[in-house]
């Protein structure tokens, strides 16, 4: 009979922690709204829903949005604004497209970024889960190889 050698165990012990730390049951960190102040409120289904500046809330947008590529040839700038309503899981149920100008490409690059970004839950001051709206602006500038973005790329 085989027993293993104590190299061996921790090993073991050293990848179940790390999978404990990292792994797909880590449940999402609840950002608390009390510290975020709403921009404004707005209906959803008979509900009123907080709506919170994109610096305010915590998103990973490890997902840039692409600059469009026949403004980048014509040398336009330009700014985007979605609208993304998040439920209370942090899952994004709608997105909407808010301001695009001076085309409708600037909107619509930062709709399709924002599709791949991860949101996280809210909750109001009681503790318990809301659903909110997120609002996102990006401004396109000539020269930047990723437009900025309110939150930072990857989080607060």
């Amino acid at each position: 009979m085989h027993t293993p050698s104590k190299h061996s165990f921790l090993a073991a012990i050293l990848t179940a922690a790390i999978l404990l730390l990292v792994g797909c049951s880590t449940p999402q960190p609840v950002v608390s709204s009390l510290s975020a102040k709403p921009i404004d409120t707005t209906m959803h289904k008979g509900l009123e829903v907080s709506v919170f500046d994109a610096n305010q809330v915590r998103c990973d947008k490890s997902t840039p949005p692409v600059y469009p590529a026949e403004a980048k040839r014509n040398r336009i700038q330009g700014v985007g604004v979605v609208r993304i309503i998040v439920d209370q899981t942090g899952e994004a149920i709608d997105y909407t497209i808010v301001a695009s100008s001076p085309t409708a490409e600037f909107g619509q690059a930062v709709l399709d970024a924002a599709k791949r970004w991860k949101y996280y839950p809210m909750a109001d001051e009681a503790g318990r889960p809301v659903i909110y709206i997120l609002e996102q602006t990006i401004r396109f500038n000539l020269g930047e190889e990723t437009p900025p973005a309110g939150g930072g790329w990857n989080g607060m």
